[in-house]
């Protein structure tokens, strides 16, 4: 990493670099534009865009939220949609919270029988 790039929002936290050690290398995945830099190696990103999201959750292996530091120019609301997807993911059967520390959520979709 070059000197200077770290800063305070863009350097991931411990609990941060815990749950993107964790996502999986292959199947996509779903994340804000803050954290999809640091999740470049993965074959699909797609960042949270409000208020034009229209992604099918099915196409997604990992959901990557951090409510406490949702990023983008729209902070509010991009933390008030981060809440709504993160009540939204808990409730869904296809998914399953595999990490949660700090307002850091890794969601992983549960492989289909």
């Amino acid at each position: 990493m070059q000197p200077g790039f770290c800063t305070r929002w863009r350097c991931p936290t411990g609990s941060m670099r815990t749950a993107i050690a964790q996502v999986q290398p292959t199947g996509g995945v779903l994340t804000t534009a803050a954290i999809a830099p640091h999740l470049t190696h993965r074959v699909l990103i797609e960042r949270i865009n409000i208020p034009t999201i229209t992604a099918d959750l099915t196409e997604f292996k990992s959901i990557l939220l951090n409510l406490r530091h949702p990023g983008g120019r729209r902070k509010r609301e991009n933390r008030e949609f981060s809440a709504s997807l993160l009540s939204q993911l808990k409730s869904l059967e296809l998914f399953q919270l595999s990490y949660q520390q700090d307002d850091v959520y890794l969601f992983t979709r549960l492989d289909q029988p």
